[in-house]
């Protein structure tokens, strides 16, 4: 089998599911999330999809002195719903799987989905993922970090601290 994006997508998919379901009832969870009708105001994204991203955002990237914007403000889960615009539709609907699987991940251990954690709580469940033994869950956790991150670093409020803490461009739009 080839390893591309596409198989990485619904591999991780797939993976994250059966940790959070358990091998039972992996069949009925991947079916009812494979594609939820998107909520009011998105194109794709569900309501679980959406509060997924804010939580994963605020998570990942929190309003610190550096950079004073809470991501919870930023639209990041309009962000990602249109990044899914320009995916595959069998891609878009294997990541938006994706997030439910790893909103479901800590069912087991937390006893609640990620989205319902604290924040000190989803911030160390990121922190875990990103530095996972097993190679799937790391990359998972980067992959995620890495797409909310780009939406997050180049929001018109955001970019600017950024291009003052690195002295360059960063943010600007070509010709500007």
């Amino acid at each position: 089998m080839q390893l591309n994006r596409r198989t990485f997508l619904t591999l991780g998919a797939a993976a994250a599911a059966v940790a959070a379901a358990g091998v039972g009832g992996v069949g009925i969870t991947l079916y009812r999330w494979w594609d939820q009708p998107a909520e009011a105001g998105f194109r794709y994204l569900s309501p679980d999809e959406a509060a997924f991203v804010r939580a994963y955002a605020e998570a990942a990237f929190p309003s610190t002195e550096a950079v004073p914007f809470a991501p919870a403000t930023a639209g990041l889960d309009h962000f990602i719903d249109a990044a899914l615009e320009s995916m595959p539709s069998d891609i878009g609907k294997a990541l938006r799987t994706l997030l439910h699987a790893m909103d479901a991940s800590t069912l087991p251990t937390e006893g609640a989905h990620f989205s319902a954690l604290s924040v000190d709580a989803r911030a160390a469940t990121l922190l875990g993922w990103m530095n996972a033994d097993d190679a799937n869950l790391r990359g998972i956790g980067n992959m995620l970090t890495l797409i909310v991150g780009m939406g997050y670093t180049s929001h018109p409020t955001v970019a600017p601290f950024f291009r003052a803490m690195h002295g360059c461009a960063f943010g600007l739009e070509y010709g500007s």
